[in-house]
């Protein structure tokens, strides 16, 4: 919680449109305790109060078992964004309708049929879109839409350097997948190629590692190196009315075990960087564009 909640506090975006309003108990809660630490930075704060809150709704949270520091991220902003929204038209859910309309009249109408249920600062700053494209022998395309706080990269499950690009890479990769029903221009079934790429790039892009073994079950400590400067367009939809260009502001590292290990924040600030280690927090040094890491394990990036 400490290492999410501080990069938080450093996103001047997402400060500016938190709102004192007891009627939203998270959303009031963290405005508090963010109000806080910004007011006696050089004072240990002590997050219980939110806490309390948070457990209220979320008991998993209660004592001090731990937990996943992107999956509280996640739920935090989701309930913000619950807390938040703007939308009063109290719709459940509405279909898309795919056939016979492009990628970019679906693109568009997903995102007007998403906010008809939820629309919030959160929505804006946080979530990107993705397209995903299936595409039978014949040619003839399906098309599905998502929303995602994070990019969730896996890594193999063998010990090995990567680059932050080639997890990407791999994550965005076409992929063969078997066709349960007919295609329903050719009738036939027949495998299609499913493609993926971002049509909405957020304010602030998350980028996070799953680094658990899937056959050992152990955490993978592979290094991984990543840039300051991040360029996402060959991730992207053709023509989509977004800049591409990122800067990392923010890296939350993990050292130890799946069970037992410890989060620490490290945080940009007037171009230099601190460490944020619970209570402590110290100045170091970043002096070139790429980072080698064998202990990241999300990355926080704030479009140019």
């Amino acid at each position: 919680m400490n290492t999410s909640i501080q990069i938080l506090l450093h996103c001047q975006f997402f400060i500016n449109k938190l709102t004192n309003d007891p009627e939203k108990p998270i959303t009031n809660s963290l405005y508090n305790l963010l109000n806080l630490m910004i007011k006696d930075s050089n004072t240990k704060i002590s997050p219980i109060s939110f806490k309390l809150i948070f457990e209220k709704k979320h008991s998993d949270y209660e004592g001090k078992r731990q937990h996943d520091s992107i999956e509280f991220t996640r739920i935090l902003l989701d309930d913000i964004s619950i807390e938040n929204n703007i939308s009063k038209q109290n719709i459940i859910y509405e279909e898309l309708i795919t056939k016979n309309k492009s990628s970019h009249e679906l693109d568009k109408e997903f995102d007007l049929l998403y906010r008809k249920r939820e629309n919030s600062f959160i929505i804006d700053l946080f979530y990107n879109q993705i397209l995903n494209t299936f595409k039978c022998k014949c040619n003839h395309e399906n098309y599905s839409l998502e929303k995602i706080i994070d990019i969730p990269l896996l890594f193999s499950n063998y010990l090995m350097n990567f680059s932050l690009e080639k997890l990407l890479d791999t994550f965005f990769n076409e992929e063969s997948l078997k066709w349960e029903r007919e295609c329903e221009k050719c009738h036939k079934k027949e495998k299609h190629i499913k493609t993926m790429k971002l049509t909405h790039l957020s304010k602030i892009l998350i980028i996070s590692f799953q680094r658990i073994n899937q056959i050992t079950g152990r955490k993978n400590n592979s290094y991984v190196e990543f840039p300051i400067d991040l360029n996402m367009k060959k991730y992207s939809e053709k023509g989509i009315p977004n800049l591409y260009y990122y800067d990392l502001f923010a890296i939350i590292n993990h050292s130890g075990t799946i069970k037992s290990g410890h989060y620490t924040a490290i945080i940009k600030l007037n171009k230099e960087w601190y460490e944020f280690n619970d209570s402590k927090v110290k100045k170091i040094e970043i002096k070139n564009n790429y980072i080698l890491s064998n202990l990241v394990y999300c990355l926080y990036y704030i479009k140019k």
